[in-house]
């Protein structure tokens, strides 16, 4: 049996129209070869960008999974108590932190799972008889339930004689990817899985935990412009499932559409010549618009319109951005906002980040229900939250 894992494709993602071209053409081109290769597929979370994703990036997904081939082979799995035979791949998907939606919204997953596009798994199990394989899956929760979430509602014990593999889009520390407190670690999750599969980092690795194998998928494509992940190689996971419970896992490179490229620059020498050189350097190796970023250090400022010329200028040629570090006196960022930015926290995780440390900030009892706060939130009770926030209110006893 094979099974192919993807995570963390945000579709709709980049500002520029290349950049979010890209999304789509990197997704089709994993998915068909997924399909053509493997009897079951896994998207691990953050399939789209945004929890509301607008038409256009609905309608182009809903092309790429309409097209997707099938087999005339069939599967047969179930799902809590009701068993499905699908014609090769089926597939299977968990929602993340991007695209989580709030407590009784509609999610574009099940809006997916109603088109038959794949099964969308808030958590359960998918079982496949036949092959003596379970899948418990649960999708994304704020990170600092994760471990209750995990343990009291899916409560993930593996099957007998069963191969087992547990999918997740979650931090897990050491291996974190947001600010985000995470509340589960290499140390505390569930024993004695055959594959414990994440989500949610982007870069891939992958760890023998005890007698576990901890896969950690990375993503396709690259969202933040560092070194460390523009090195990085990119691609999918193809789960090959054996007798015996033996397993190989395969890593499928892919080739993305353009070349990223990072260029650091002190305020102090800058030469917009030697800037404009490099640049040059970089076009004439590269068929596709490049992503330049430029990183620019020192304490003296650099006019304005030297940047805008040279955006200006290359802008045909080339996606450049200006990274700006120049310790300005009029350049004051909140470090703490600015690093949420940088994460591409979810706009949720961001309110939540600042209204924890307000809580903080004000010496509020560590005893309260953060869990019950969070429900304040996502119910819209602003009123409460602002009585919270702003009165002499110390604990949630009241609410």
């Amino acid at each position: 049996m094979k099974i192919g894992f993807i995570s963390d494709l945000h579709l709709g993602f980049g500002k520029e129209k290349e950049i979010f071209e890209d999304t789509f053409l990197v997704a089709e081109k994993i998915l068909r070869e997924l399909s053509e290769k493997c009897d079951v597929i896994f998207i691990a979370g953050d399939l789209f960008d945004e929890k509301d994703p607008n038409n256009e990036v609905i309608l182009r997904a809903i092309k790429i999974f309409r097209n997707l081939p099938k087999r005339d082979e069939k599967i047969r799995f179930r799902i809590e108590n009701k068993v499905i035979e699908a014609r090769k791949p089926a597939i299977f998907a968990i929602h993340g932190n991007h695209d989580r939606k709030l407590r009784d919204e509609t999610s574009i997953y099940k809006i997916f799972d109603e088109l038959n596009f794949f099964h969308y798994i808030p958590y359960g199990k998918i079982i496949f008889e036949d092959e003596k394989v379970c899948i418990h899956a649960l999708s994304n929760v704020p990170e600092r339930y994760a471990k209750k979430v995990l343990f009291e509602k899916l409560n993930p014990v593996p099957m007998k004689d069963f191969f087992n593999i547990l999918v997740l889009h979650q931090n897990i520390f050491p291996y974190v990817y947001s600010l985000e407190e995470s509340s589960l670690s290499i140390n505390t999750l569930p024993k004695n899985f055959d594959l414990i599969v994440n989500g949610h980092i982007h870069l891939r690795n992958v760890e023998r935990i005890e007698n576990t194998t901890l896969l950690i998928l990375g993503s396709p494509i690259i969202t933040q412009i560092r070194e460390e992940e523009i090195n990085a190689k990119r691609g999918y996971n193809i789960v090959e499932i054996l007798e015996n419970k033996d397993f190989r896992i395969h890593f499928e490179e892919i080739e993305l559409p353009r070349k990223y490229y990072i260029l650091e620059f002190y305020s102090e020498n800058f030469d917009s010549k030697i800037l404009e050189e490099k640049i040059l350097q970089i076009l004439s190796k590269n068929k596709e618009k490049p992503v330049i970023k430029i990183k620019l250090f020192g304490k003296q400022e650099i006019e304005d319109k030297v940047i805008k010329n040279i955006l200006y200028k290359y802008e045909d040629r080339a996606i450049i951005r200006f990274d700006n570090l120049i310790e300005a006196e009029k350049i004051r960022i909140d470090s703490e906002s600015l690093n949420l930015l940088k994460e591409r926290k979810t706009l949720d995780e961001i309110i939540i980040s600042v209204i924890l440390e307000n809580l903080k900030e004000r010496k509020f009892s560590n005893s309260f229900d953060f869990l019950k706060l969070i429900e304040l939130f996502e119910d819209g009770d602003v009123d409460s939250l602002v009585d919270i926030l702003t009165k002499t209110q110390r604990t949630l006893a009241n609410f």
